[in-house]
């Protein structure tokens, strides 16, 4: 794996997080999608740019991810999940 992370392209989201108007985010959009005109690519750096946005909005509305993880353990059928996944993730490490 470690041979070919030099290979591996860059989020265009982390990119487009960074600086809006990222050429290489832009370029890695264009590869990764096959896309062949620049309004298609800026159709898509838009799609990513309104998600982070209504994501920060999301984030601002939740008090504390700690009134939703209590939240989340109170129902009974989201814990026995939780707990399966778990022990699903520890098992796959033996």
């Amino acid at each position: 794996q470690l041979l070919f992370a030099p290979f591996l392209l860059e989020s265009p989201r982390w990119l487009l997080g960074r600086d809006r108007n990222s050429r290489k985010a832009r370029y890695i959009i264009k590869v990764l999608r096959g896309l062949r005109y620049d309004h298609e690519v800026e159709t898509e750096v838009n799609h990513f740019v309104s998600a982070a946005e209504h994501q920060n909005c999301d984030e601002e509305e939740h008090v504390s991810s700690g009134v939703a993880l209590s939240d989340m353990l109170m129902t009974p059928k989201v814990r026995m999940l939780l707990v399966s996944c778990l022990v699903l993730q520890m098992s796959q490490q033996l």
